[in-house]
């Protein structure tokens, strides 16, 4: 691989990684309310997006690149005369046969299309905690389902196996929530972010004022890092 290859895969990858970042947070404010946020999770399809748009973005920028390279390779070999060799190895390389326009037209439906489902799944497959209600969202209820904290039945406090505590809640209709799960993608609230766990504390502190069951399933020595984060944690394992 040429040196200038190398050096676009690793500008692109760059800008996919931080336009992920960049366009993400875009729709998930736009579908997060800011007002009493504690935290909020995102589902599958969130996690799926936010990879299917790294590798897209990563791709385009690729291309993009490679673009203004042939494009700088093309205004060089013309200064040298030699723009009629470079056409003659383009139309030789490339045929441009009838029925190109319809391929091309359809690449840009799908294009569209499919980030279109990815934003979709962006902006609706995420659950929100705030500090009166949980608003729990799918593919199939974008609108969502709205949660008192009175309708938790009990929560078990848990170690999610990549020494991050979590919430798991048992609603009293059936079926659980997670929060602070490290598979899902997510964010707190302004009020909750100073630490890793503040988010956590305020959740159980509503949940124990409304007298919801807690079951323990964890110790202190399940987190590597139990010192640092040791008042939240004793909260939360009390």
């Amino acid at each position: 691989m040429k040196l200038i290859d190398i050096l676009n895969l690793l500008l692109s990858i760059a800008a996919g990684f931080f336009g992920t970042i960049w366009l993400v947070m875009i729709l998930t404010n736009m579908a997060i309310p800011d007002e009493n946020l504690i935290v909020w999770n995102s589902g599958v399809f969130s996690n799926f997006s936010f990879i299917a748009f790294c590798v897209e973005i990563t791709l385009i920028a690729f291309a993009l690149l490679k673009l203004i390279e042939l494009g700088i390779i093309y205004l060089v070999k013309k200064i040298r005369n030699k723009a009629d060799e470079l056409k003659e190895k383009i139309n030789k390389d490339i045929d441009f046969e009838d029925g190109w326009q319809k391929a091309v037209g359809l690449l840009i439906v799908i294009f569209v299309v499919f980030n279109a489902l990815l934003c979709y799944f962006v902006l609706v497959d995420n659950t929100t905690f705030t500090e009166t209600n949980i608003i729990k969202r799918s593919l199939i209820n974008p609108i969502g389902t709205t949660y008192n904290y009175s309708d938790v039945l009990s929560y078990d406090v848990d170690d999610d196996g990549c020494n991050n505590a979590m919430f798991v809640l048992h609603m009293k209709k059936g079926g659980t929530i997670k929060v602070g799960y490290s598979d899902n993608m997510g964010g707190a609230g302004n009020n909750y972010e100073k630490t890793d766990f503040d988010y956590l504390v305020r959740i159980d502190e509503i949940l124990q004022d409304l007298k919801v069951k807690k079951n323990i399933k964890c110790s202190p020595d399940d987190f590597a890092y139990y010192k640092e984060q040791k008042t939240n944690l004793d909260i939360l394992m009390k």
